[in-house]
């Protein structure tokens, strides 16, 4: 029988019942809101048209997803009054300040006392909860999930692959990369390694110094929790959630929009011409153009725009790469999608590739080609990362899945990455 500690009891006679909600794990396809007829139905964005720049939406990010791992195993025990991470943190927060207080909060005890199938289940709960916290709020929290990590390290020898990759995903969110990601990346780091940066950025240096120390301070002391579960998946990709949260979709829809285009591609062997479901557009800073399903792709006057210039800055911290070509896919709708598929490498790129959302969550699945029921299933979200790397392209198959209906997902834009080959004279491979 699970007891319910006194704090709980007191705050629930504080508040009116909530009727439960249903929810979703990582690994099931998310719900659309207008299945939920208890909330209250969010205004739907304005869809950009094809060949057009589309228009301003009126929010740059899709809620957050809102997964509570009702169907995983161990959910179940679960108390009740550990479901809110905001009140657990609220609650260990008064424990910590109480006169009584020696070592550990009551509720840190009874976390570190559940199992690993609970301790799994309720991370994955968690994890959603703490898109919108701020390093403060995400600083109170990380001795919680501490306290999970006994359980769930006794449990990785028994979880299977999804379970491995949903626990890696939700410590993601409170891990050292998540408090770095908060900070953001200061023009003083990024011309530290070795890019270039423009008279503007070099005045503002020593502003931000300080706050780039205390971002590698946390990155050198910081607690990698997730790795050691990426590491027991032995995968050549890794999933980073919020790394780059604050970019804003109508920012990238206005200065990519004019640019995107629907084309025709040819599949099974060039037998088959379809139109693609995406809008797509490239840009390079070396003047690379790209290949893929029977079509070449001319880079954009003018190397990589603004926005996308930024965002490729903070990947060279994040991912320690820095790439010099990117691929834009819009995804107008859930209609829109993209099957299983390999990134072609052409011996003209290298394996290093960072795919970053925008805008809507979908679900991004990563497969076995030798195995395909071999699957590792991710919801990417606003400011999502996936890397990949080594023999990605080799081992596994990927995909954007498409939803039931057009109206489940908004617009979403993925920016792709790329790095190409370059010989040790300086010239690069196929140019």
């Amino acid at each position: 029988m699970l007891l319910q500690p006194q704090w709980a009891k007191e705050e629930a006679r504080q508040q009116k019942p909530q009727p439960p909600q249903q929810q979703h794990t990582p690994q099931q396809q998310l719900q659309p809101q207008q299945q939920q007829p208890q909330q209250q139905q969010p205004p739907q964005p304005q869809r950009p048209t094809a060949r057009a720049a589309p228009a301003r939406l009126p929010s740059g990010q899709s809620p957050a997803p809102t997964l509570t791992p009702a169907a995983a195993p161990g959910w179940d025990e679960v108390p009740p009054h550990m479901h809110s991470l905001e009140r657990c943190c609220a609650a260990h927060q008064r424990a910590d300040h109480s006169p009584s207080s020696s070592s550990g909060s009551p509720l840190e005890a009874e976390l570190f006392a559940l199992d690993p199938a609970a301790a799994a289940a309720l991370l994955l709960h968690w994890a959603p909860q703490s898109r919108p916290f701020q390093a403060e709020q995400l600083a109170r929290a990380r001795p919680l999930v501490a306290a999970l990590l006994p359980a769930l390290r006794r449990g990785a020898v028994e979880f299977g692959r999804q379970q491995l990759a949903d626990v890696a995903w939700g410590l993601s969110h409170f891990d050292a990369v998540r408090f770095s990601a908060l900070h953001g990346a200061s023009a003083a780091a990024v011309a530290r390694y070795g890019q270039h940066v423009d008279d503007q950025q070099q005045q503002q240096q020593q502003q931000q110094q300080q706050e780039e120390e205390q971002v590698q301070q946390q990155q050198q002391h910081g607690d990698h929790w997730s790795a050691e579960f990426c590491e027991a998946m032995q995968v050549p990709f890794r999933v980073l959630p919020c790394a780059l949260q604050d970019l804003r979709l109508p920012d990238f829809l206005e200065e990519l929009g004019p640019a995107l285009r629907r084309d025709v591609i040819y599949l099974d062997g060039g037998a088959r011409a379809v139109e693609e479901a995406r809008l797509t557009g490239w840009q390079s800073d070396i003047g690379a153009t790209f290949k893929y399903s029977g079509k070449e792709m001319a880079p954009l006057a003018g190397g990589l725009t603004p926005h996308v210039a930024a965002v490729r800055d903070r990947l060279l911290l994040l991912t320690g790469q820095h790439y010099d070509s990117v691929l834009v896919n819009l995804y107008e709708d859930g209609k829109c999608g993209m099957r299983y598929h390999v990134d072609p490498l052409y011996d003209a790129w290298t394996p290093n590739t960072a795919v970053v959302s925008l805008g809507a969550t979908r679900q991004f699945v990563f497969r076995d080609a030798a195995d395909h029921a071999c699957r590792w299933s991710y919801p990417v979200s606003n400011g999502d990362v996936v890397e990949m790397f080594g023999d990605c392209q080799e081992r596994l198959q990927h995909c954007i899945k498409v939803e039931r209906r057009a109206r489940d997902a908004g617009p979403r834009i993925s920016l792709v990455f790329k790095q190409r080959i370059r010989h040790a004279d300086g010239s690069y491979a196929g140019m």
